[in-house]
């Protein structure tokens, strides 16, 4: 049939055959390079909040190691422990009682501003025998033993072990477990040691880590659109701030009150920044959903936690969708 046209039609279709393959080329390259650019952006933003979110967590904590050392090199604070344990000792292993009382209401007004001025959840003095002489709270954990109660095999148990051992200006810290005194609810600590003026250890200084400073770091949101968060995971993937996406099923809470199942995070992700691992790429999250994820890992006080920056594949390729379609 082709034949059989005029030589002026064949020319005419001949040319636009070859416009419309050039054409069609030139929009395929453009959409190649124009979401290859765009899905290079959004990585650029993951990895950005990802590396400032560690650097912040790092200060946070690096903050807190800082006030524990000033706190546990001030004479009062010893003076305090001392005239603890003193009464701890003659009141039989008591708390609480008259004399304990007279001697908090002594330093409670300038122990709750330590805890309010640093953002603590609660300080703790404790004698070298390992028995809590003083906290501000007044939680069960208050009279008691750390090396013959629950508390052994939480986080101020590990924590305590730990700082028996410190030499020099070392501080112990103990990764989030449930503790029994606080109803059974994660928590984390730091302690250091206590020493008079001749260097003779008198016992320790210990306090409670916030939650709600991690979760502020990890859950603001600038920049992450409506389906993007950054969250950390634990060597046991359970959570380690609370998931914006899903603050009920994934929040630290929940995750040690549940499973790693349905509660933790077990992805490529969290498995490889958890080994030493920095890296970005499309995975399913701990919901199954795909995810562009921006993953690394944090060491503080010789445990390591997996940080991850993710964003829904739908919300950051959709620019990419649309380009599509336009073409």
């Amino acid at each position: 049939m082709f034949k059989n046209l005029k030589i002026g039609i064949k020319i005419l279709i001949i040319l636009l055959a070859v416009s419309i393959i050039a054409v069609s080329l030139i929009g395929y390259l453009g959409y190649s390079v124009a979401s290859a650019s765009l899905e290079k952006e959004v990585y650029s933003k993951l990895i950005a909040v990802r590396e400032i979110k560690k650097r912040q967590l790092l200060d946070y904590f690096k903050i807190m190691e800082s006030q524990l050392h000033v706190l546990k090199d001030d004479p009062y604070i010893v003076s305090a422990l001392q005239e603890f344990n003193n009464v701890f000792k003659t009141e039989g292993g008591k708390v609480l009682t008259p004399k304990w009382s007279r001697i908090a209401r002594k330093y409670d007004p300038r122990m709750r501003d330590l805890i309010s001025d640093f953002g603590w959840y609660d300080l703790f003095l404790i004698n070298i025998d390992g028995d809590i002489v003083y906290t501000v709270m007044r939680e069960p954990d208050l009279g008691m033993n750390i090396s013959n109660s629950d508390l052994k095999k939480s986080g101020m148990g590990k924590a305590f072990k730990i700082a028996n051992a410190l030499k020099g200006k070392q501080m112990a810290f103990a990764d989030f477990m449930p503790y029994p005194p606080s109803e059974g609810a994660p928590a984390a600590f730091m302690i250091a040691q206590l020493k008079d003026k001749l260097g003779n250890l008198e016992g320790y200084c210990a306090f409670q880590i916030p939650l709600d400073q991690i979760n502020h770091i990890m859950q603001e949101r600038t920049g992450l659109g409506k389906t993007g968060e950054t969250y950390l995971v634990g060597p046991d993937k359970l959570m380690r701030s609370d998931s914006f996406l899903d603050s009920q099923g994934h929040s630290v809470v929940a995750s040690f009150g549940g499973g790693l199942e349905k509660n933790g995070v077990d992805t490529e992700a969290s498995r490889a920044a958890l080994t030493g691992k920095i890296g970005e790429k499309v995975i399913l999250d701990y919901r199954g959903i795909p995810v562009l994820s921006a993953f690394t890992y944090v060491d503080i006080g010789g445990v390591r936690w997996a940080l991850m920056a993710e964003i829904d594949g739908a919300q950051a390729f959709s620019p990419i969708y649309f380009l599509k379609k336009t073409i």
